[in-house]
């Protein structure tokens, strides 16, 4: 049996901590974006090794940021 590459979008949902492409999938934007915004420190990351991580609590406050933001 071999492992998908692909994250499933209901799995995202109960992992921690995403990589760039996770994260875009998960905020519904481009990675391109999230790197973007990661590196300007608009959205919390943090590197392992060569990868950019993400924590799922993060990304739900950057989002609720935007909304209180715009309300």
């Amino acid at each position: 049996m071999t492992r998908s590459t692909h994250a499933h979008p209901h799995s995202l949902n109960q992992k921690s901590h995403l990589s760039a492409k996770e994260s875009a999938q998960y905020l519904g934007i481009s990675e391109r974006s999230v790197r973007d915004r990661a590196y300007s420190r608009e959205i919390p990351s943090f590197k392992m090794g060569r990868r950019l991580l993400f924590r799922r609590s993060d990304l739900d406050a950057y989002v609720d940021a935007l909304v209180k933001s715009r309300a």
